[in-house]
Protein backbone atom coordinates (compact mmCIF):
# COMPACT_ATOMS: atom_id res chain seq x y z
CA UNK A 1 0.00 0.00 0.00
CA UNK A 2 1.40 3.31 -0.95
CA UNK A 3 0.47 6.26 1.30
CA UNK A 4 1.23 9.91 0.51
CA UNK A 5 0.26 13.41 1.15
CA UNK A 6 -1.02 15.54 -1.97
CA UNK A 7 -0.53 18.99 -2.01
CA UNK A 8 -2.51 20.81 -4.66
CA UNK A 9 -3.38 24.34 -5.17
CA UNK A 10 -6.89 25.56 -6.54
CA UNK A 11 -6.97 27.63 -8.88
CA UNK A 12 -9.95 30.40 -9.73
CA UNK A 13 -9.42 31.72 -13.39
CA UNK A 14 -11.62 34.89 -14.67
CA UNK A 15 -11.18 33.88 -18.37
CA UNK A 16 -10.02 30.38 -19.69
CA UNK A 17 -5.96 30.14 -20.44
CA UNK A 18 -4.05 28.61 -22.68
CA UNK A 19 -2.56 25.41 -20.91
CA UNK A 20 0.65 26.58 -22.16
CA UNK A 21 0.18 30.30 -20.77
CA UNK A 22 -1.51 28.95 -17.37
CA UNK A 23 2.02 26.28 -16.90
CA UNK A 24 4.16 29.35 -17.54
CA UNK A 25 2.42 31.44 -15.64
CA UNK A 26 2.72 29.04 -13.09
CA UNK A 27 6.55 28.06 -13.26
CA UNK A 28 7.10 31.94 -12.72
CA UNK A 29 6.23 31.58 -9.71
CA UNK A 30 8.06 29.45 -8.52
CA UNK A 31 6.04 25.89 -9.00
CA UNK A 32 7.22 22.82 -10.77
CA UNK A 33 4.96 21.88 -13.73
CA UNK A 34 5.38 19.40 -15.99
CA UNK A 35 4.91 19.80 -19.78
CA UNK A 36 1.12 19.73 -20.48
CA UNK A 37 -0.14 16.44 -21.68
CA UNK A 38 -3.10 14.70 -22.01
CA UNK A 39 -4.52 11.11 -19.63
CA UNK A 40 -7.99 10.11 -19.74
CA UNK A 41 -8.50 9.30 -16.39
CA UNK A 42 -12.33 8.15 -14.80
CA UNK A 43 -12.69 8.17 -10.95
CA UNK A 44 -15.46 6.38 -8.99
CA UNK A 45 -16.26 7.52 -5.93
CA UNK A 46 -17.64 5.09 -3.03
CA UNK A 47 -19.26 5.27 0.09
CA UNK A 48 -22.06 3.48 1.76
CA UNK A 49 -25.40 4.22 2.20
CA UNK A 50 -25.72 6.36 5.43
CA UNK A 51 -22.37 8.40 3.54
CA UNK A 52 -19.74 6.67 6.92
CA UNK A 53 -16.39 7.53 4.81
CA UNK A 54 -18.01 11.21 3.66
CA UNK A 55 -19.12 11.67 7.60
CA UNK A 56 -15.46 10.59 8.82
CA UNK A 57 -13.83 12.85 6.71
CA UNK A 58 -12.57 10.65 3.89
CA UNK A 59 -13.70 9.68 0.52
CA UNK A 60 -13.03 6.76 -1.62
CA UNK A 61 -11.83 6.75 -5.08
CA UNK A 62 -11.54 4.11 -7.35
CA UNK A 63 -9.27 5.28 -10.31
CA UNK A 64 -8.63 4.32 -14.12
CA UNK A 65 -5.74 6.26 -15.79
CA UNK A 66 -5.18 4.70 -19.16
CA UNK A 67 -4.35 0.48 -17.79
CA UNK A 68 -3.93 1.19 -14.42
CA UNK A 69 -6.72 1.07 -11.50
CA UNK A 70 -6.00 2.08 -8.13
CA UNK A 71 -8.48 2.32 -5.37
CA UNK A 72 -7.80 5.26 -2.31
CA UNK A 73 -8.80 6.36 0.56
CA UNK A 74 -7.83 10.45 1.72
CA UNK A 75 -8.70 12.99 3.98
CA UNK A 76 -10.96 15.27 3.29
CA UNK A 77 -9.34 18.33 4.95
CA UNK A 78 -10.58 21.50 3.78
CA UNK A 79 -8.90 23.89 1.17
CA UNK A 80 -7.01 26.57 2.73
CA UNK A 81 -5.81 29.69 0.82
CA UNK A 82 -5.90 27.70 -2.44
CA UNK A 83 -4.47 25.34 -0.90
CA UNK A 84 -5.44 21.13 -0.34
CA UNK A 85 -3.36 19.28 1.76
CA UNK A 86 -4.76 15.56 1.92
CA UNK A 87 -3.02 12.18 3.03
CA UNK A 88 -3.86 9.14 0.74
CA UNK A 89 -3.71 5.57 1.42
CA UNK A 90 -3.64 3.86 -2.05
CA UNK A 91 -3.60 0.11 -3.19
CA UNK A 92 -2.71 -0.42 -7.05
CA UNK A 93 -5.29 -2.94 -8.06
CA UNK A 94 -3.45 -6.10 -9.74
CA UNK A 95 -3.27 -5.49 -14.13
CA UNK A 96 -6.20 -6.59 -16.14
CA UNK A 97 -8.82 -5.91 -13.08
CA UNK A 98 -12.53 -4.77 -14.67
CA UNK A 99 -13.62 -1.67 -12.87
CA UNK A 100 -16.30 -1.96 -10.51
CA UNK A 101 -16.04 -5.83 -10.47
CA UNK A 102 -15.43 -6.10 -6.34
CA UNK A 103 -14.09 -9.31 -5.99
CA UNK A 104 -11.27 -8.12 -7.15
CA UNK A 105 -10.49 -4.79 -4.77
CA UNK A 106 -8.36 -5.31 -1.95
CA UNK A 107 -10.00 -6.92 1.46
CA UNK A 108 -12.98 -8.19 -1.04
CA UNK A 109 -15.32 -5.92 1.16
CA UNK A 110 -16.56 -2.38 0.66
Amino acid sequence: MDTHREIEIKLTLSRPLPASRLAATLRAWGYDVNKPGRLNVRDTYLDTADYLFYRAGLACRLRQAGRTRELCLKTLNPVRGGIADRLELAEQLPRGTPAGQGRYLPGRKI
